[in-house]
């Protein structure tokens, strides 16, 4: 998966939330033709799980709510 480097040399990641499938594999689809590596995930639980899972490391979400 393609990502954007940061000043800091790292990558940037998006978890993108939201409970129309369709919707979030869009927004993931545009954002990592953009260079960004994307998590999706597709209810507030699912989404919590992933976060504490990754131990917080995203640099934004996304949420439709």
């Amino acid at each position: 998966m393609p990502s954007t480097v940061t000043r800091d040399g790292g990558t940037k990641r998006v978890l993108y939330v939201d409970d129309e499938k369709a919707l979030a594999e869009l927004g993931a689809e545009l954002l990592t033709d953009a260079g960004v590596a994307v998590v999706c995930a597709f209810s507030g639980t699912h989404a919590l799980n992933v976060y504490h899972e990754n131990g917080g490391d995203f640099d934004l979400v996304v949420t439709d709510e």
